[in-house]
């Protein structure tokens, strides 16, 4: 088994990602999309009516609610990377645990997020790199907003251009993954002659997203291991401990 926690090149943390990914796709897609699944049903059958408005809420509702999941899916992981099976129940207990220290720092990190965007694109960012492991450091580490935030930045801190170059590659992944389901599901409504705005193809877009969501998260989580790898000797001892706390 490979050992993902320990210090690793750019190009293995992306094909770490990805064999994790493969190799436990559905319960890792179960743990991302159960939660939002009934609003990707209300989008899909809202843009087959033609209803905008409600659209749009759903829309909104599931983007609030996926924030979760990347909590979720940092415990899959990490029980992944610890040779463990991961567990949807534990996944999903274990963030509730950490529910609402978790909550504020997303919601500090969106806020930060979208100021650096207002003022201009360059300083957004800088933010997202800065802020980077700070979901990691609430969900694992069990810290308050300000401090996650703050132990995000110390942990990037030298590694600021590596990481961005890691992000980049990681959304690339998903970028390619996407491309090529999609061109599948595009050739399939040709043939079947099907409504691009219809449920099923509406539906079928919707999983997709959630299918493809997870590459983004699982780099960032390998990534925060790398960087506790290099500055403080973390291991897998030291993470089976943490997700015991």
């Amino acid at each position: 088994m490979a050992d993902y926690i320990s210090e690793r090149t750019a190009g293995q943390i992306i094909g770490d990602s990805l064999r994790i990914y493969l190799r436990h796709l559905p319960v890792i897609f179960v743990i991302y999309g159960l939660p939002i699944f009934p609003f990707i049903l209300i989008e899909a059958a809202t843009a087959a009516s033609r209803d905008e408005t409600a659209n749009l809420v759903a829309l909104v509702i599931e983007t609030v609610i996926s924030m979760f999941t990347i909590g979720a899916v940092t415990f899959a992981v990490s029980d992944i990377c610890l040779g463990n099976k991961p567990s949807i129940k534990r996944s999903y207990a274990a963030l509730f645990r950490v529910f609402w220290a978790y909550l504020a720092t997303y919601l500090l990190y969106v806020a930060a997020t979208l100021i650096g965007l207002v003022l201009l694109v360059v300083p957004g960012i800088i933010v997202l790199l800065l802020l980077l492991f700070c979901l990691q450091v609430a969900v694992l580490e069990r810290r308050g907003p300000i401090e996650s935030c703050k132990r995000s930045i110390r942990l990037g801190k030298g590694y600021y251009w590596r990481n961005l170059g890691v992000a980049l590659l990681a959304i690339l992944l998903a970028f390619v993954v996407v491309f090529a389901i999609g061109m599948a599901l595009g050739l399939i409504a040709v043939v079947a002659d099907s409504d691009p705005e219809g449920f099923v193809f509406s539906l079928a877009v919707g999983l997709l997203g959630a299918l493809a969501a997870p590459l983004l998260q699982i780099p960032a989580i390998l990534l925060y291991y790398d960087m506790r790898a290099r500055k403080e000797h973390y291991d897998g001892a030291a993470l089976s401990q943490e997700l015991m706390v």
